[in-house]
């Protein structure tokens, strides 16, 4: 009898001797969860200053995540602006509302429960000398693909119908002229589509098979043509409109300007403003 409960008495020491040790592993090393995630702050201006958090927890770490923007001085740096994160297709994007004029400019963010904190690369900003040249003929980070006074436009062509920009659905042959002469060409199509269950709709001009603009509008009366991916042919740099809160249609910034013009046969679309490149210093993905 002695040696049995001595011997359970042995097995039952052992077994809380493992839990034990199983507990006291735990409170060194810690759940893998409870490691705070990774934060990258992206920065970039036009030369207005905005910029991107991007996080391996993006929803956690991305949304509502407060930005601070400095500037670089001389003993300590100055924070010029605050901005809160907004969704912007499908990334978290941030902006401060007015310029900052020339200097050198970080972004941070600070850490939050989960997440790590985030400092983005030091940029120079020179507001006066943003490039503005004709879309894609520029080493810049934004480009005008049509200009007020010398829009892209796209006719379409003789004997060709299109329907009213309201309809649901559109699809017209025709050619692109003036503006950019790389978006001009005899061989353009227009043509859209509205996304089910909303007044969105999807619309892209192309000219032959590598060279268009895709993006959406708000809705057929809309001016603002917003672009999600924009390629010209044997160019391999992808380029967009980064629609920042309060810039207008047309403007460096804001989304393309779009006016479709009814005509009694066709119609005849005009588009104006400027495109920025995209990942990683423009309108991300």
């Amino acid at each position: 009898m002695e040696h049995r409960v001595t011997g359970k008495r042995t097995f039952i020491a052992s077994t809380a001797g493992i839990v034990l040790a199983c507990l006291a592993l735990s409170s060194f090393t810690g759940p893998a969860s409870a490691v705070p995630a990774r934060t990258t702050v992206h920065i970039s201006s036009l030369p207005r200053i905005y910029g991107y958090v991007e996080s391996p927890k993006p929803v956690a770490c991305g949304r509502n995540r407060v930005i601070q923007v400095f500037r670089v001085k001389p003993g300590e740096d100055r924070r010029v602006g605050t901005s809160r994160t907004r969704s912007f297709r499908g990334d978290w994007q941030w902006s401060i509302p007015s310029g900052t004029g020339n200097g050198r400019f970080y972004a941070k963010a600070k850490a939050k429960a989960g997440c790590r904190p985030g400092k983005s690369k030091i940029i120079s900003v020179t507001p006066k000398s943003v490039s503005a040249e004709e879309c894609p003929i520029t080493s810049g980070e934004a480009c005008w693909i049509g200009l007020a006074d010398n829009p892209l436009q796209f006719s379409s062509g003789i004997g060709e119908t299109c329907p009213n920009f309201g309809s649901k659905i559109g699809d017209c042959d025709g050619r692109g002229y003036p503006g950019s002469r790389a978006w001009s060409g005899n061989d353009a199509n227009f043509h859209w589509s509205q996304q089910p269950d909303t007044t969105l709709r999807g619309v892209a001009y192309y000219v032959g098979d590598k060279t268009y603009l895709e993006g959406s509008v708000p809705r057929s009366d809309s001016a603002r043509y917003s672009i999600r991916d924009a390629v010209t042919k044997g160019d391999d740099r992808h380029w967009c409109t980064p629609d920042l809160p309060g810039e207008k249609p047309g403007d460096l910034g804001g989304p393309l300007y779009i006016n479709f013009i009814d005509q009694i046969r066709g119609a005849t679309v005009r588009f104006h403003g400027y495109l920025t490149r995209k990942r990683p210093t423009g309108c991300w993905k």
